[in-house]
């Protein structure tokens, strides 16, 4: 009922952007502040290194800020002035890896694969756009941007009544109420469209660790460019960046802390331990379903520990220093998302709240045992997938018959290419054509798609599983 383009419009979303922009820069300063001391963010690398420390520590930037945000909340701190210092703090830490930021930036330029990066960014444009657009998807409405106004006018994480996915960790969520903060002033549009580009951060970021992941294991630029591509235009990728959801983020996360389990299970190196420690508890302040994630990589840890594929013993260290970094590593990533869960505990009675009441009791206004017992059902109706064959098929089913907004039909788009890719991994694994860290990267997401096999079905609680297999196909 509007014009489309209008200059009010245009300043707006310029603002907005301009916002995320500088709330992204934060986060690469306290990721580099947290990481200085480390060899690895500090020691001279590739142009390739310099892009996959520039993600890593923008990611862990996030997480720091989001932990920071949590806190704020409760100190009735959601204000303009302390969203402003925040920044502030934020950009005086990031000042000092402006020259490696650059150099990072810079080997993204050049990476090659022209056709594949043309592709990339010209989807990532168009899915920018619409973050920037006032939201319209149902989740956004209901909390990925509700919550944070509630909020910002209460002035602290106050309880929504009988909205209950306030009770679900919102790692991700925290950013948004920076977001608005920062655009309040400018108007009700700026404090939107800068939350909209916040989130959609997280898209950029996955593309990179995907590229970054791909380079590191052996592929060329151009193959390592068609592995980001591979993940960035997956169609629910593109729907889940243009709507202010999560499901990037929580998919970034795990990237990071499935590459960094393989460089340990090769190398032993403790210093990637901080890696796992990061991805677990990003993933972890997003969704409870990132359990799913910790219980292979504490087998395999373990298994591992017990002398499974190890090195010459001499590059091998002892069972109890293994398995007590592997175990810290675990227990200290599941330690920084703990708040988010702990604060369920306290006000309903359950930190698992609002799922699994059978198994542990809790209450909340407009909530009960039957309600829970109905959302599970709810979520079992994704992908309508009863029978044995409905199971053995559901690979060729999101290949091709996968669509949006149907939850029979896995509500989403995978596209061709991922399910194309399965023989030709098959062949490469059969031949030994991939290094140990990518068989761990693929072994791994395949217990992420047996355990979303038998849970719900949503296209995007997939998404997590999707890296790994990108990065092998490239290679």
């Amino acid at each position: 009922r509007g014009p489309v383009w209008g200059l009010a419009g245009l300043v707006s979303c310029v603002a907005g952007v301009i916002i995320a922009a500088l709330i992204g820069v934060a986060w690469y300063g306290v990721g580099r502040t947290i990481l200085s001391r480390l060899e690895e963010a500090t020691g001279p690398g590739s142009r390739e290194r310099e892009v996959a420390q520039l993600a890593q520590r923008m990611l862990l930037g996030a997480a720091g800020w989001s932990i920071c945000w949590f806190f704020l909340g409760f100190l009735s701190l959601y204000r303009a002035p302390a969203a402003v210092i925040a920044l502030i703090v934020g950009l005086v830490l990031a000042a000092p890896g402006v020259p490696r930021a650059r150099t990072g930036l810079r080997a993204m330029l050049r990476m090659g694969g022209w056709a594949a990066l043309t592709l990339i960014v010209t989807g990532q444009a168009l899915a920018l756009i619409a973050a920037l657009a006032p939201p319209t998807a149902k989740d956004t409405l209901l909390y990925h941007l509700a919550l944070p106004k509630a909020w910002i006018a209460a002035g602290r994480a106050v309880e929504v009544p009988y909205n209950i996915a306030g009770y679900y960790p919102l790692g991700v969520e925290m950013h948004a109420v920076w977001a608005m903060l920062l655009g309040a002033p400018l108007g009700v549009r700026v404090a939107e469209a800068a939350a909209g580009a916040t989130l959609f951060l997280f898209a950029p970021i996955l593309t990179v660790v995907v590229y970054a992941w791909a380079r590191e294991r052996g592929a060329s630029r151009g193959w390592s460019a068609a592995a980001a591509l591979m993940v960035a235009w997956i169609p629910t990728v593109y729907d889940v960046a243009a709507s202010e959801y999560v499901d990037l983020a929580m998919t970034a996360y795990t990237a990071m802390a499935i590459r960094a389990f393989g460089r340990w299970w090769v190398t032993f190196d403790a210093r990637h331990l901080v890696w796992i420690v990061a991805g677990v508890a990003g993933a972890l302040a997003i969704k409870l379903s990132a359990a799913f994630l910790i219980l292979p990589l504490a087998l395999l840890g373990l298994l591992r520990v017990l002398g499974v594929g190890a090195p010459p013993s001499s590059a091998r260290p002892s069972p109890a220093a293994a398995a007590g970094s592997i175990v810290g590593a675990l227990a200290a990533g599941c330690a920084l998302a703990a708040p988010w869960y702990v604060r369920n505990w306290i006000r309903t009675g359950s930190p698992l709240f609002p799922f699994y009441l059978h198994l542990w009791p809790a209450q909340a206004a407009g909530w009960d045992l039957e309600r829970s017992q109905l959302y599970d059902t709810w979520f079992s109706l994704y992908g309508n997938t009863v029978t044995p064959i409905d199971y053995v098929l559901v690979p060729l089913r999101l290949a091709v018959t996968a669509q949006p907004d149907q939850p029979a039909y896995f509500d989403g788009v995978l596209g061709i290419a991922v399910v194309a890719a399965l023989p030709l991994l098959a062949w490469a694994l059969w031949r030994r054509r991939l290094d140990g860290a990518l068989r761990l990267g693929l072994l791994l997401s395949g217990c992420l798609f047996v355990f979303w096999l038998f849970s719900s079905h949503q296209l995007r609680y997939l998404l997590p599983a999707v890296p790994a297999l990108a990065v092998s196909t490239a290679v």
